[in-house]
């Protein structure tokens, strides 16, 4: 990206997907330039955002986050090692897991919801992943839940683990690995929570039909849980195995005005993550946008809530195929 915010189109034909398409800039000019809300050059090689002229370009690690805590090093290694702008101070992963323990969650109105809902208590869930050099394979670096009793869309619990990845250790310096990491493996932290989940519902073993997940979109639990617990040769939990999809039940809740804009996008705007839905709701979002999982299951929770007390009904929206030895055991 340039100082004018330009891509050149070249850089799209690294996507697969593109490629399967066409690997010719020119069509992919002449695709592009009907766009509504894209723009390009006068030589047609080179694409932005509509109206990003004049705008500053924010590039990654820049000044504004430069300081904040590094998420790779605290689940362990940094690539960059102490080239790195962001923070590796010592305890800073613990530091920052128990401040988010004891903090409650803000702007969020009590009140019960205005339908019975199915279930009583509700995990909301976000993981943080981190890729290879060659953007593939993603890994789990964080996996924050906060569990909210159906009855009342009160917050009765939090969890959130660090998490060490299985790949990504391989060929790193010893200078960039952090000896000193809070981080468990995938497996420890799947036992955490399944401890925890127990000690919510105050039951001996996890039943599926006492609890309901919730998420955005289903990459959580489609995809990405279970090809991290396929690293280490196990499967998809029996009682993770249905979610609510909280981008379908706010897209039955309300109705998008054509006017609707956000910080982002101008109008017309389609709903496709949680920046859009807090935008919707008038939720107010953190400053440290997006840096931990931490930050952005409060935002869920934000808008489960709200929903929830607006008439959302949070009933499962997807589910996988559970395999054959849970009903056999």
């Amino acid at each position: 990206m340039d100082d004018d915010g330009f891509v050149a189109l070249d850089e799209f034909l690294f996507f697969l997907k593109v490629r399967r398409l066409t690997k010719d800039p020119a069509v992919l000019a002449r695709a592009l330039q009907s766009s509504p809300e894209l723009e390009m050059d006068a030589l047609r090689t080179k694409v932005r955002l509509m109206g990003t002229f004049g705008k500053p370009v924010i590039k990654r690690n820049n000044e504004e986050t430069r300081g904040l805590p590094c998420r790779p090093w605290i689940a362990g290694f940094c690539r960059m090692g102490a080239k790195c702008p962001r923070s590796h101070e010592r305890g800073e992963g613990i530091r920052l897991e128990v401040e988010w323990l004891e903090t409650d969650i803000p702007h969020i109105n009590p009140g019960p919801p205005k339908h019975r809902q199915g279930y009583p208590i509700y995990f909301v869930t976000s993981i943080d992943t981190m890729t290879n050099q060659n953007k593939t394979n993603p890994e789990i670096l964080q996996l924050a839940v906060v569990a909210i009793r159906g009855s009342d869309c009160t917050v009765i619990g939090k969890f959130h683990r660090w998490i060490s990845p299985f790949k990504l250790f391989r060929r790193l310096k010893k200078g960039h690995r952090n000896l000193d990491s809070p981080a468990v493996p995938w497996p420890v932290a799947i036992e955490f929570l399944e401890k925890w989940v127990r000690a919510v519902e105050r039951r001996e073993r996890v039943r599926e039909d006492d609890h309901m997940w919730v998420t955005i979109g289903n990459w959580t639990f489609k995809k990405r849980i279970p090809q991290q617990m396929a690293m280490y040769g196990g499967h998809m939990p029996y009682w993770m195995n249905r979610w609510v999809n909280l981008k379908v039940i706010f897209n039955d809740l309300y109705v998008i005005p054509p006017d609707f804009k956000t910080t982002r996008k101008a109008a017309p705007v389609k709903i496709h993550g949680i920046r859009e839905i807090c935008d919707f709701l008038k939720i107010p979002r953190k400053k440290r946008k997006r840096l931990f999982s931490m930050d952005d299951v409060d935002e869920i929770v934000q808008c489960t809530i709200r929903m929830m007390q607006e008439g959302a009904y949070l009933e499962y929206t997807s589910q996988n195929d559970i395999p054959l030895f849970y009903f056999i055991q």
